[in-house]
């Protein structure tokens, strides 16, 4: 029996409206394997094992939404820099600031008396300790606190002025505050947001102008080399805040002799 157009037209709209009602199953049965893949991907490239599958759950559900959270931030585009995936993309932050910050600032130890400021003076466009041969290896550590050295000279508070006068001298130690973004930087030039709450220590170890014309300090950090830049971070220098992005100018200091 011949089939009307009509008729015709009817099973077309029905399968049109089956595959518009079992699309939406298909992609996130396609997401989740995706995700499944990808993080069992990261657990070979980081060398990450777990004790149990109850761990595994757990930590893959973290997993998870951080990598939710990396891909919304990056696809947003509003900033300069990018996010990504490390060896901390299955701590929650509260359990990464608990592992790998935790500085203590150290009122006690000897120093040269209250900061003195710097002449200004004129100072190179960029510098890089790094090449002068006056910078060691990166290396992985956990909780980083403030170095115990024979004494130290502050730089003036919240001063980029006088923070870039100290680092044409030497590399500068400082305090920042570090948060989620922090934990999962990838490259470019961090902005923010991160507050000032300061609980890592890190340092700065030259500083430079981007590509398209941002201001950096170039960090030095004890995360390892799959952090960040291979461990390290440019840090958006001359932002106007208080303390600078992060507080980078709140707490710095230099060891003297």
């Amino acid at each position: 029996m011949a089939i009307s157009v009509q008729t015709k037209h009817v099973i077309a709209v029905c399968a049109v409206m089956l595959w518009t009602c079992a699309y939406p199953a298909m992609s996130r049965t396609l997401y989740e394997s995706s995700v499944v893949a990808a993080h069992q991907d990261w657990m070979t490239q980081f060398e990450r094992a777990y004790t149990d599958d109850a761990e595994k759950e757990k930590r893959f559900k973290i997993f998870v939404e951080n990598l939710e959270y990396i891909e919304k931030f990056n696809n947003a585009g509003n900033k300069s820099y990018t996010l990504g995936l490390n060896q901390f993309s299955d701590l929650t932050v509260e359990e990464f600031i608990a592992s790998y910050t935790g500085l203590k600032i150290n009122s006690s130890r000897p120093r040269s008396s209250p900061a003195t400021r710097l002449s200004v003076t004129d100072v190179p466009t960029s510098l890089d300790w790094r090449v002068k041969g006056a910078v060691t290896d990166i290396k992985n550590q956990r909780r980083c606190a403030a170095a115990q050295i024979i004494g130290y000279e502050d730089v003036a508070e919240n001063s980029e002025e006088q923070l870039l006068q100290a680092v044409t001298n030497q590399p500068v130690s400082v305090a920042v505050a570090v948060n989620e973004n922090f934990q999962s930087h990838k490259k470019g030039v961090f902005e923010g947001p991160c507050g000032t709450d300061l609980n890592h220590a890190v340092v700065i170890v030259g500083y430079g102008t981007s590509e398209d014309g941002k201001k950096y300090w170039l960090i030095k950090n004890s995360w390892g080399e799959r952090w960040g830049e291979q461990g390290y971070m440019k840090l958006l220098r001359d932002s106007g805040e208080p303390g600078g992005v992060c507080g980078v100018a709140m707490k710095a200091s230099y060891p003297i002799m």
